[in-house]
């Protein structure tokens, strides 16, 4: 008999450590059975490569854990041409969250997170950008190792012709640059846009902004999109794991060990001392634990420096004022958030120009764009700025519905806010302040780049080629700089790229994470995507936060062959 239970104990146990169809029954229907697995995932965006290249190698298991839900075959994310249509479904697909200013934070709650609901477009760091990079992370975040991981992990298709070698043509994520639409013919909108543009700045036409060979700098004629060579979105759901990895219902293909719960919120991480054993979370209103074998590991977006100050890790100060533990004393803990602030200006056109334009292309959202240095009435302000990083977003947007929009965005403020809990309910959103164009040197920069560049500059050239090009009535005309900052301060936006609340940096006088995404002061602990950037990214986000989540991956399997 007691042979006998003791089989039935060892049985049992194993069902609880297992992962799949066994586990699925175990968390849902016994509390007291808590999965385990080497690592914990928390957070489906930067936290799918992950989960992807950690079950690679079927020795090694892994459980992810993702708030929303499953949307990755819902017509309206896979559709490229349906992006504007997700923000009226916002309680589906978003977080219904506000910052301290009562303005709306975009934050995709489903798998692939935000890259599942942002616009496509996709841009690697510059090289100077990933040189300041190296200053906060060492060697091991060198420029030749950034763009390394980034052409690793894409499959470029550049269909007006053969990538360039620096591109990548194997990897797991879809990137594509179209040329249909408004992007098609000498005599397209994108075409005019951008051409005019170069000549009006003296700068060329950019033929890839991602060729870390190449300059960062100049007008294109088309974005390159997270897309598939057809046209779908690409997400990095979708890109890593595919359903040829990961069954719809969260179980993995095969043997893989992976297991990806939906609708399943942590709240906090746990610790033994302070190393790192697993998380609490809910899922189907039921509180639930999961242990890690090896790591847990935090790409929770905007989330993670809230997870990380519920856990008690944060500044002692208000974990002790909300009667926190402190696990870890660290004032960064949410500190530092950036965000690129941006505006939207109004223009006419020639309507010759927009023939190619078809609402049920995917290209036909954007017009082309560029990136560009500050701007001053000589030109650029510091010509070696052209070397980079960049400093702002240029893009010719074609909403329907709306008259065509210059979207300009500042893609390095000075400005920072913070991510801070207001008590210890994990279930409450936090304060998040991002106390945009707070620092006067950034009010000053943007304006000036609105005066004289996007109206001196460019706008005024474009209505000397074509007198139907210029802005609309009410983007009045700005007779000074100081009329150029009235109307930012009062028509300003927000581009949605939070980034550096847990940023890497040398030590924890100055940062949250160190060069291998260690979050200082623990043990079993890291963080990828957005939020571990140590300045803001010179770009839009998609690409650089998959892009820590992936090269994190490959850091954990080196590490774990040594």
């Amino acid at each position: 008999m007691r042979i006998l239970l003791f089989v039935v104990f060892v049985c049992s146990m194993l069902v609880s450590l297992s992962i799949g169809g066994p586990l699925d029954a175990c968390t849902r229907r016994r509390p007291n059975c808590n999965p385990t697995a080497d690592y914990l995932v928390v957070g489906t965006g930067a936290g799918a490569p992950l989960l992807r290249l950690l079950t690679d190698n079927y020795d090694y298991s892994a459980i992810g854990f993702e708030a929303g839900d499953n949307f990755a075959n819902d017509p309206l994310i896979a559709e490229s041409t349906n992006v504007l249509g997700i923000g009226g479904h916002a309680v589906k697909y978003n977080y219904m969250m506000k910052d301290v200013d009562a303005r709306d934070l975009s934050l995709g709650k489903m798998t692939g997170g935000s890259t599942s609901h942002n616009g496509m477009q996709y841009t690697w760091v510059s090289p100077a950008y990933a040189s300041i990079w190296q200053q906060y992370g060492g060697n091991e975040w060198s420029p030749a190792k950034i763009f390394q991981a980034f052409k690793d992990m894409e499959n470029y298709t550049a269909q007006e012709g053969s990538a360039s070698s620096t591109r990548g043509t194997s990897g797991h994520f879809n990137v594509r640059k179209p040329i249909t639409g408004p992007t098609s013919g000498p005599n397209s909108l994108a075409y005019v846009l951008a051409n005019w543009t170069s000549h009006a700045t003296g700068i060329p036409i950019n033929p890839d902004y991602n060729n870390p060979n190449g300059t960062p700098f100049g007008p294109f004629t088309r974005y390159q999109m997270s897309q598939t060579p057809d046209g779908k979105r690409e997400s990095s759901w979708t890109g890593f794991l595919p359903e040829s990895i990961l069954n719809a219902d969260g179980t993995a293909v095969g043997n893989r060990q992976l297991r990806v719960y939906y609708r399943a919120k942590v709240t906090r991480v746990l610790f033994r001392g302070t190393t790192a054993i697993g998380v609490s979370y809910l899922i189907d209103g039921e509180e639930q634990i999961a242990f890690a074998r090896k790591e847990v590991i935090l790409a929770a977006s905007v989330f993670t420096a809230q997870i990380l100050q519920n856990s008690g890790v944060g500044p002692a100060d208000l974990l002790n004022e909300l009667d926190i533990p402190v696990v870890v004393d660290n004032s960064n803990v949410g500190a530092n958030l950036n965000n690129h602030p941006s505006v939207f200006l109004p223009f006419s056109v020639n309507s010759a120009h927009l023939a190619g334009v078809l609402p049920n292309d995917p290209a036909a959202l954007y017009a082309g764009g560029g990136y560009f240095p500050s701007w001053s009435a000589n030109g650029p302000v510091n010509p070696s700025q052209i070397q980079g990083p960049r400093k702002y977003q240029l893009g010719w947007f074609l909403f329907p519905g709306s008259p065509p929009l210059m979207f300009v965005s500042y893609l390095q403020p000075k400005s920072r806010g913070n991510v801070v809990i207001q008590n210890n309910n994990p279930l409450d959103p936090p304060f998040h302040d991002e106390k945009m164009l707070s620092n006067p040197d950034d009010v000053n920069d943007f304006a000036s780049f609105l005066y004289y560049f996007a109206q001196n500059t460019v706008m005024d050239y474009l209505h000397s080629q074509d007198p139907n090009y210029g802005f609309l009535s009410f983007v009045p005309r700005w007779n000074s700089v100081d009329d150029a900052k009235a109307y930012l301060l009062g028509s300003f936006q927000r581009a949605y790229h939070y980034t550096s609340q847990t940023r890497m940096a040398p030590s924890a006088a100055t940062g949250v994470v160190n060069s291998s995404c260690k979050v200082f002061g623990t043990s079993g602990l890291r963080i990828a995507g957005s939020t571990v950037l140590p300045e803001p990214a010179d770009g839009t986000l998609a690409a650089p936060s998959i892009m820590v989540g992936f090269k994190l991956a490959n850091m954990l399997i080196a590490e774990r062959s040594h």
